[in-house]
């Protein structure tokens, strides 16, 4: 029975019936784009919620609701991601922009369900009872401005260690404090404990990096992680200033400076 928590998927067709593949590589990309956004919003690479299939109309156009489970001693997040989810697929519709909690991979499968929208289903809307998005053309095209095009250099990134996992390729997840988006960091084993002891913590990533059409580091290769301290952490000017010796020795400022450019 769906509920004030469902998040619904419509799947509308060129006619009485649905093409049963575009159907399961819609159903596949929309639950891979829900686990994706529990993740980051849970900062848990395993995710915390179990999606379940509450409702289904099979004729065109197809209604699919979900509903999340909380997993044993997780908090309830399902509603955060319907919230999410249509959010984010609303933004891409409207202009190149990812909201903060679209990732890399949430960017991936939300442009493989605009493509099937484009080769197989007349719409695909997604709904919760409070709000909907609809994925158009536009959104495969806005996800291309900011995917594809993409230069790499040196560079680095500034902002909280959330998520580590090493399946499929060692992947930690860093928050850029420019950007305020996640960022997928590819790294090396020998830096595998390093990225362990800096889960939690302000850091700086440095390494070749994919920098899209916006200029906005969208992955690292981390050649290495230097821990950052906090805003917190940091001195204050006035403890500061009590470590630095008088090096004017008793001079006025302009007038020390003036006695440098003599010397």
């Amino acid at each position: 029975m769906a509920t004030e928590d469902t998040i619904f998927l419509t799947l509308g067709g060129y006619g009485e019936l649905l093409s049963a593949s575009a159907f399961t590589q819609a159903l596949q990309a929309f639950l891979g784009l829900l686990e994706d956004l529990d993740a980051t919003l849970s900062h848990d690479r395993h995710g915390t919620v179990d999606w379940e299939i509450v409702m289904l109309s099979k004729s065109s156009p197809a209604r699919i609701g979900f509903i999340g489970k909380p997993r044993p001693k997780k908090q309830d997040i399902s509603r955060d991601i319907g919230i999410e989810c249509v959010r984010g697929v609303r933004l891409l519709g409207e202009k190149a922009e990812r909201g903060p909690t679209y990732s890399d991979a949430a960017l991936s499968k939300t442009q493989r369900l605009a493509h099937l929208r484009e080769k197989a289903f007349s719409t695909i809307d997604i709904q919760t009872p409070n709000d909907e998005a609809r994925v158009t053309l536009e959104v495969y095209q806005n996800i291309d401005v900011l995917t594809k095009g993409t230069e790499e250099e040196e560079a680095s990134i500034v902002g909280n260690l959330d998520s580590i996992t090493i399946h499929r390729g060692n992947e930690f997840r860093v928050w850029d404090e420019r950007t305020k988006k996640a960022v997928r960091c590819m790294f090396r084993q020998d830096l595998l404990e390093k990225a362990k002891n800096s889960l939690g913590k302000r850091v700086m990533v440095i390494g070749m990096s994919r920098i899209n059409r916006l200029g906005q580091v969208i992955r690292v290769d981390a050649a290495d992680i230097e821990t950052y301290p906090s805003d917190a952490e940091l001195p204050t000017i006035k403890q500061m200033s009590g470590s630095i010796e008088n090096i004017t020795a008793g001079m006025p400022l302009r007038e020390y400076i003036k006695h440098l450019r003599d010397e």
